[in-house]
């Protein structure tokens, strides 16, 4: 981690349009994310779950020599330029991070156009595979019912 880098540990996020179903479905998905994102965790750190939980929770931030320390990361590297970094603090606001630091140096203006667009990009290529995963799901039972009926007595 670059010396000047920030960790930041959250519950995973998501958007989606539909019905309550659709909403269920989301937060399933979202708990699948979250146990996954602690299995990496606890496995890089050592940490039990427990622990890790309130870091989720809590949002938290963390500098190169607290990630080390907390050992989420190997090693700290040479710093890195931070700006790329701070135009997006506009966007993590938005998205609802409420702990962003403020001493995250580099300018802070406005994302570009292109950086909006690829933040959209991958919200949508991520409510893409979500549908898809629905739109398989139903195939599959489809398909299981088809088999059923043709093999069923009449």
């Amino acid at each position: 981690m670059a010396e000047n880098a920030l960790y930041m540990m959250h519950n995973p996020s998501g958007m989606v349009v539909g019905n309550a179903s659709d909403m269920r479905s989301m937060a399933d998905i979202l708990d699948k994310v979250r146990g996954s994102m602690m299995k990496v965790y606890s496995g890089k750190s050592g940490k039990e779950d427990h622990d890790i939980v309130p870091m989720l929770d809590a949002e938290t931030w963390m500098n190169a020599d607290e990630a080390l320390e907390a050992g989420f990361i190997d090693e700290i590297g040479s710093r890195m330029d931070m700006a790329a970094c701070a135009r997006f603090i506009p966007v993590m606001a938005k998205a609802g991070f409420k702990r962003i630091p403020d001493n995250i140096e580099g300018e802070k203006g406005n994302p570009s156009p292109k950086d909006l667009e690829d933040i959209a990009n991958i919200h949508q290529r991520n409510q893409i595979k979500v549908a898809q995963s629905k739109q398989t799901r139903r195939d599959r039972v489809a398909d299981l019912l088809i088999r059923a009926e043709l093999v069923s007595p009449k």
